[in-house]
């Protein structure tokens, strides 16, 4: 071993004690008004940190915060089947708070990643109920399936600690036979004869 391997071994090792150290000095988190954390500390069960400011040690745990207020989850268009047998591609977009941190942070392991494979799931139920035509019905007269929507998504994301406000269809594509028709915002387009 020489001379600079040695040094450099020896400061490696020096700046990781000195990194250890200064993790038993207590750190502060300000926790503004629009957030909720949670507390992991070593061997103790994980609690609400509200609004203010919070003293940890890292070394005895760390401090997750998440923001309360309104969200938007955007699932991405996926290939689905109608009830009438139309094969589509469908994305969807979900409006909603956080209202139990706890739920939504210590009894999900990645909540963001959760919610949107729960969120597929449950459009892909709404699709395979509804017809093609009873899918691009136009905003107004889509509110009965936007609220079906919606009660879908509360009942698939109760578990997370969030509330919906809001579930929109974003994407509508009908697949097959050579015809591509997108439908969003209202607004159709024929891609064969646009």
């Amino acid at each position: 071993m020489t001379f600079g391997e040695f040094l450099s071994q020896i400061l490696g090792w020096l700046g990781e004690f000195i990194s250890w150290v200064f993790n038993w000095v207590p750190r502060r988190v300000v926790i503004d008004f629009t957030q909720r954390g949670i507390h992991y500390a070593l061997g103790e069960k994980p609690r609400i940190v509200q609004p203010g400011t919070f003293w940890y040690v890292p070394n005895r745990g760390r401090v997750a915060l998440h923001h309360t207020n309104r969200f938007v989850l955007e699932i991405a268009p996926m290939a689905l089947t109608t009830k009438d047998g139309q094969s589509c591609a469908m994305g969807m977009t979900i409006t909603g708070s956080i209202t139990d941190v706890y739920a939504y942070e210590v009894d999900n392991w990645t909540p963001d990643e959760n919610m949107t494979e729960r969120a597929k799931g449950g459009l892909r139920e709404i699709v395979l109920e509804h017809a093609w035509a009873e899918l691009c019905k136009p905003a107004g007269e889509g509110t009965r399936l936007e609220g079906k929507l919606k009660t879908r998504m509360e009942k698939s994301l109760l578990d997370f600690g969030v509330e919906i406000e809001r579930c929109g269809l974003t994407d509508q594509v009908l697949l097959g036979r050579g015809a591509l028709r997108v439908f969003g915002m209202q607004n159709l387009v024929d891609l064969n004869h646009a």
